[in-house]
């Protein structure tokens, strides 16, 4: 099938949606069936979800403009995430700008953590401070802000300038980051010795000590008591 044969197939078959849009990834970026796509869901024959993820599946630059649409359109149902993500595949590094402002300024939520998603997938430390800013000013939720930053690989200064930082939920953000940087699959972006003392302080602490059994592996790793080895 052509590529917009397969985003045809796919919006007429939702039982198979997914597993139909997956065949695009083998194609290069199709303007025709971009078109086709952002015509369609004018017309109210795609859904706002639907049409996020075909465009980014489909990458095309004709898209883009649609897939900001959309991250604004605060139509949920997943369609936030799926239209960052769709910005960021479509321009790359070109999509900066849009998002981190869309995840600093918009007033709704969900549209923030659209524009987090695609933000993430740059997937570098030089990407950090932005979700450290949309933490500081309360635009996204401290849970989001670990994961995302935790898929950034943030460096070592990043973490300890959390982990030393006098604000408690700060210093609780810390910890959430380095927990899932532990993980054996994370073995690469494993924090060293600094990070550790300053983990294994913080869950020594009054404040952080009754949540130890919430971070368990967290505390055995900062205390010795675990190896990397045994998170397999």
């Amino acid at each position: 099938m052509t590529p917009i044969e397969i985003v045809q197939q796919a919006v007429a078959n939702p039982n198979r949606f997914q597993e139909i849009a997956c065949q695009l990834s083998e194609f290069a970026p199709d303007f025709e069936a971009t078109r086709w796509l952002c015509q369609a869901y004018r017309a109210g024959q795609v859904t706002a979800a639907e049409a996020a993820y075909l465009l980014g599946l489909l990458r095309h630059a004709a898209g883009y403009d649609t897939a900001k649409e959309i991250l604004q359109g605060n139509f949920r149902h997943a369609s936030e995430k799926y239209a960052g993500e769709a910005m960021f595949l479509i321009r790359g590094q070109d999509a900066y700008h849009d998002l981190r402002s869309l995840m600093l300024e918009h007033p709704h939520i969900l549209v923030r953590q659209g524009a987090a998603s695609g933000l993430a997938l740059f997937h570098t430390a030089d990407i950090v401070p932005d979700f450290l800013q949309a933490f500081y000013e309360g635009k996204l939720w401290p849970k989001d802000v670990a994961f995302h930053v935790a898929g950034c690989h943030p460096s070592e200064e990043q973490l300890l300038s959390l982990l030393l930082a006098e604000d408690e939920q700060a210093q609780a953000l810390g910890l959430h980051i380095v927990e899932p940087l532990i993980a054996a699959e994370n073995l690469p972006h494993c924090p060293g010795e600094p990070v550790k003392k300053e983990v294994a302080r913080l869950l020594a602490a009054p404040a952080f000590r009754p949540k130890r059994k919430h971070v368990r592996s967290l505390y055995l790793w900062a205390t010795g008591q675990k190896t990397l080895r045994n998170n397999y």
